[in-house]
Order: structure tokens, then sequence, then C-alpha cells
């Protein structure tokens, strides 16, 4: 889960993150220093909008200032108490404040955000498909996405998420991403109206304001 990094005069480590490796110090003199330096750069991941501190794109030095390779690294993070490593499908110790997981390092409440995220996903896509009963709402898809038989993008995600569960859209800003969710709402309400069943319950949610604020719209 990696989002685009927020801007920073140096893109160092905060005081604040800093203060987190020190405190692990404190409650064992023993860390080692390289564990400490990691812990730091995971809490600064998140200042930065990762959720973890990719050890791929470490820098860290150590001695001499010579970089220290990944599988070193790993080695040690693995070796320290203040690190657990669960399996893929598995919640962290709670006791632990670290997490080494396909090579990155998390704080452990990151970890488990996208732990427990994963975990719906893979929950709401087991459900069974919904009726593929296109044919009531073809009229108004059509009308909805004229450019349908011409590859129109739109239109896939848009018949896609008729016949399943779970569906993913992404695509960059101005890609019509809140327009292909408002007509899919439209097609799954029109749906619903036409074979006499109970309207769809609806909840969306938005990252930002202005996302949120869109969505309302």
């Amino acid at each position: 889960m990696t989002a685009k990094r927020s801007s920073s005069s140096d893109n160092s480590p905060r005081r604040i993150d800093r203060a987190f490796a020190e405190t692990l110090r404190r409650l064992d003199p023993t860390t080692d220093p390289l564990v400490l330096d990691a812990a730091t750069h995971a809490a600064f991941a998140v200042a930065c909008g990762d959720a973890a501190f990719d050890l791929r794109q470490s820098r860290l030095t150590e001695g001499d200032l010579l970089p220290v390779d990944m599988e070193a690294l790993e080695a040690r993070l693995r070796a320290s108490r203040w690190v657990c490593c669960p399996d893929l499908d598995e919640s962290a110790d709670a006791a632990v404040p670290l997490v080494l997981e396909d090579g990155r390092l998390y704080l452990r409440r990151y970890r488990e955000y996208e732990f427990r995220l994963a975990a719906n996903l893979r929950r709401i896509a087991s459900h069974a498909p919904p009726r593929a009963d296109l044919e009531t709402v073809a009229p108004l898809f059509a009308s909805l996405f004229p450019d349908a038989r011409s590859g129109d993008v739109q239109a896939q995600a848009a018949a896609l998420a008729l016949v399943r569960s779970l569906l993913l859209v992404t695509g960059g800003p101005g890609t019509g991403k809140t327009t292909t969710v408002a007509r899919v709402l439209l097609l799954l309400v029109a749906r619903a109206q036409l074979a006499g069943e109970p309207p769809p319950r609806i909840a969306l949610a938005a990252p930002t304001g202005r996302a949120a604020a869109r969505l309302a719209d």
C-alpha cells in the first residue's frame, strides 16, 4: 500500500520518528542500532504516505557508512525482540511494535490495517456473485455507455461490476472513476426495480474531503 510521498525539506526522519526508536533503545539498551534505524524509517514512512519502510529501497548504512544489504538487514530485524514475522494469514503479535513482512517493515498498527482490509476484501470476493440478468438493464446500459462496443473501459468496468461480488476500479485523475461508480449504482438500482426486489443498500466512502464531496454529488 503506497501513496505519493509528502514534501519534506530534507526528506529525513522527524524528531517524533527518532523518539520512537529512542524509546525502544531505552527499554532495551542492547537493541541493535541498525534495528533502531530501521524503526525510525518505518515511522517516517507513514508520514510520507507509505504503510511501511521498503527494505528494497533502504539506504541504511553502518560503521564506515557502507550500505547494509537487504539480506543482512532482514536477518538482524528477524533476530530483534521488537520485530515479529507472522504468516500472511495471521495477525501480528500485539506485544511487538514492528512487523517484518515481504521485505517491508511496518509499525504493527499499519500492518494490521492492511491485514484486516485484505481479509475483508477476500470475504466480500468469496460471496456468490449477483444474478447476471443483464438483459433487463441492457437498454439503460446502452444509453449510459453508447460507446460500449468501441472499447469503452468505463463500460467494461460497469459490466463486470454487475456480475462480480468485488471489483476494483483504478485510474488517474479525470479518467472517469466517479462517473463509472454513479452509473453502476444506477444500473444496480434499476435491475432491482425491474426484478421486483428491494433496492440495494449502498454505502460510499472516500479518503479525502474533496473525494467525498464528489461522491456525494
